[in-house]
């Protein structure tokens, strides 16, 4: 199973544009973690097609949003070494909600006893 939930705040305006195939592609970061700590991260998300669309002129910097997703490995040659390939991990939104200020502790998940990466 494939599944990645991220709540926080857009850290930035979205960016949209389209593929050469017509296909709207909506890109994203947010800031998640413990606010006001050095436990937050930006995360990086692509909405595609209508929800791209739908949801590009909605998120502005420090909306607070809710996002299912997916990740995925994207491979690319590199600019810089012939011959080598560099992989990217993006995360794909399947869905996204607009929360309010306060709706956002009720998706929050309970670690207690849970050793994280970062502490």
């Amino acid at each position: 199973m494939n599944i990645c939930q991220f709540a926080g705040r857009v850290s930035e305006e979205a960016e949209l544009t389209y593929t050469d195939r017509g296909m709207a592609k909506c890109k994203f970061k947010m800031i998640v973690g413990k606010g006001g700590s050095d436990k937050e991260f930006e995360v990086p998300l692509i909405a595609l097609g209508t929800l791209g669309e739908k949801h590009a002129g909605e998120l502005k910097k420090g909306v607070k949003v809710l996002v299912n997703s997916h990740f995925e490995p994207y491979t690319y040659p590199s600019k810089f070494k012939e011959g080598q390939m560099n992989t990217v991990t993006q995360f794909l939104a399947r869905d996204i909600l607009l929360l309010a200020q306060e709706d956002i502790s009720k998706y929050s998940v309970n670690v207690e006893g849970i050793k994280l990466p970062w502490e």
